[in-house]
């Protein structure tokens, strides 16, 4: 094998490992953004993912499987009846104490 081959050979290896890197964090955020109340909040949110659902169609060459428009975005509830109770306050107090 030639240095010229041994080298090219190296490159094709770090670009499949790349490629493949971005592929599972292109997965990751797919799974985070497809989530109930991340997609569904609002049609930005519904775009972005779905143009992460594209990209990642792209990759694959496998069919784009679109999230479709709920009757009702989540941004357009009435926040009111979501008020947070003493409990889930102190909670959230809990986690941010942990995360300082």
């Amino acid at each position: 094998m030639t240095p010229t081959q041994a080298k090219s050979i190296s490159l094709n290896g770090m670009a499949l490992r790349r490629l493949l890197k971005f592929q599972s964090d292109l997965d990751n955020i797919i799974q985070i953004q497809c989530s109930h109340g991340n997609w569904n909040c609002s049609a930005y949110m519904m775009g972005l993912a779905n143009g992460l659902i594209m990209a990642n169609s792209i990759m694959t060459g496998e069919a784009a499987d679109f999230l479709e428009a709920p009757e009702e975005w989540l941004d357009d509830l009435n926040t009111d009846d979501f008020a947070p109770t003493e409990g889930s306050v102190a909670s959230a107090q809990l986690l941010l104490a942990e995360v300082k």
